[in-house]
């Protein structure tokens, strides 16, 4: 029997998590920056509901370090 696993479980094995808010899951969806990470490298992004939305870094932009969005997953 092929075992079937969801892209949440995938990336959660893969990436340290950071649970987004509405706010930020709306910023970084449409591939804004959001405050940085407490994490270093890259980080997965899930939503409330705990789906995958994007893989993000910390940046440094301008004088300042956010979260910004190296990869986004595409809403269907």
């Amino acid at each position: 029997f092929p075992v079937t696993i969801t892209i949440t479980e995938v990336i959660d094995k893969l990436f340290p998590i950071r649970k987004l808010d509405l706010a930020q899951s709306r910023e970084i969806s449409f591939g804004r920056v959001i405050e940085q990470n407490q994490q270093t490298g890259i980080v997965a992004a899930l939503d409330s509901q705990d789906n995958f939305l994007a893989l993000i870094e910390n940046k440094l932009q301008g004088s300042q370090v956010v979260a910004a969005p190296i990869l986004v997953k595409v809403s269907e």
